[in-house]
């Protein structure tokens, strides 16, 4: 179970990047949102989850190509957005942090255009 500090830092966190995310513009992030985040019990550590809309939208769900260039460009910005989560949240250790993408969603739109399938309905 989280601590009270454990869960109050994972939220700033959250929201600190979820807006950095935004305000750095980068062209191909634009599309990606940050799902959850988990603290290690130091808080040293943020595991980042993350998942992003299709661009070309075959089946509701990003490519593998599209989840590797993702990930190449969050770990290209990993540095600068560190660094802005240690300017805003003044935190003793400036947690590293862990991109992982979430697969939660995409599950979601394949489970939705199954049932759609089952029930006849065309969306």
């Amino acid at each position: 179970m989280a601590t009270f500090r454990k869960q109050r830092v994972q939220e700033l966190v959250f929201a600190c990047l979820s807006s950095e995310l935004r305000s750095i513009g980068q062209p191909g992030l634009e599309l990606v949102s940050i799902q959850a985040v988990k603290m290690s019990q130091d808080l040293r550590g943020a595991r980042v989850f993350w998942s992003a809309l299709p661009l070309g939208a075959i089946n509701g769900c990003i490519t593998e190509a599209e989840q590797r260039d993702i990930e190449l460009q969050l770990e290209a910005i990993k540095g600068q957005l560190r660094y802005r989560l240690g300017k805003e949240l003044h935190l003793r250790y400036t947690p590293e942090i862990y991109f992982q993408f979430d697969p939660t969603p995409a599950a979601a739109e394949k489970m939705d255009l199954l049932l759609d399938r089952v029930s006849g309905d065309k969306r």
